[in-house]
């Protein structure tokens, strides 16, 4: 059925001709890994599988730290090694602040000092490679509830030498990967391939939803950038989502690469408590129709697993 599905996918994209391909960067939040409960054993499971999954990609992944994961005790030095497989393996790091903290609900002058406090060990592992720190991306992608901190905080990461990432596509892998960890952990094999599948399908969807958009609001196919996390479910589908979005079309690039097409130099106008795409941000910059609610959902009997995952958690 998967070979199927990647037949089609391609089939639907030879329009797309072999001298203009889609372009798409790759990147991953909340290293070393999440959640944070994962034994070091699963932890390093998780890292060796993405990492072996993004060797055949041929570009490097940006991926983002939040260095409070690494203090677990008598365990320090071996999560710290997971960041170093990331980098020995060609990929870059990035502060994704140090505990988390949102911007939605976090007093700015605490937010900064989250993600000073965030580098570290990162900075000095990525000068030991030769290279700087340079990236950041905001905890939930909020990037600030009102106009006066978001450009506070713009200023505060600009003189400290980084970089907005910003993402074009997700797909609410985080949702996936809690149900369909609670699967694993509780034996139940059916459960957690229909919740594999409905997972890869429904990053189809959403890339679908999100070249549509980049059409509507460009006129033309933009290079991506996808947003993921590093959790065990990618680790598990990571090969297979890689081919299907091959199969659409995509060659995989650096961020600098992605970022270097002139659609990446377009403000980001968007002010509020949510953190859309910067497709959608980009779109009401330019004054088009806010189709944040037009976007599809992950599907309701997962949505619904999720809650009650959660109701079983506060009961206890």
């Amino acid at each position: 059925m998967h070979g199927l599905i990647l037949f089609l996918l391609a089939a639907s994209c030879a329009s797309l001709g072999g001298d203009h391909p889609r372009s798409i960067a790759l990147t991953f939040d909340d290293l070393p890994v999440a959640p944070h409960s994962l034994t070091f054993n699963e932890a390093k499971r998780t890292t060796d599988k993405l990492l072996a999954a993004l060797k055949p990609a041929g570009s490097p992944a940006v991926a983002f730290v939040n260095e409070s994961k690494l203090e677990v005790p008598g365990e320090t030095d071996r999560r710290l090694s997971l960041l170093r497989a990331w980098v020995d393996g060609g990929h870059e790091l990035g502060n994704h602040t140090y505990s988390h903290p949102d911007l939605n609900t976090t007093p700015l002058l605490n937010f900064q000092s989250d993600i000073l406090r965030g580098e570290r060990l990162t900075r000095p592992m990525m000068r030991s490679a030769g290279k700087q720190l340079r990236w950041f991306r905001h905890p939930f992608t909020h990037t600030g509830p009102t106009q006066q901190i978001k450009f506070n905080l713009e200023l505060f990461l600009k003189r400290k030498g980084y970089r907005v990432a910003p993402f074009t596509i997700e797909n609410s892998d985080w949702l996936f990967s809690k149900v369909w960890l609670d699967a694993v952990h509780r034996g139940d094999q059916e459960t957690a391939a229909r919740i594999k599948d409905a997972y890869l399908d429904f990053n189809d969807i959403m890339f679908g939803w999100f070249e549509r958009l980049s059409v509507e609001t460009f006129s033309r196919d933009i290079p991506q950038v996808l947003l993921l996390h590093a959790n065990p479910l990618n680790a598990e589908v990571l090969p297979e989502m890689l081919a299907r979005i091959r199969a659409r079309g995509y060659r995989f690039v650096s961020l600098d690469e992605a970022m270097s097409d002139s659609v990446y130099e377009t403000r980001d106008g968007y002010v509020g408590k949510e953190g859309p795409s910067y497709i959608h941000r980009w779109a009401v910059t330019r004054g088009l129709p806010n189709r944040l609610r037009d976007e599809p959902d992950p599907p309701a009997w997962v949505s619904q697993r999720s809650r009650a995952q959660d109701s079983t958690a506060a009961a206890r």
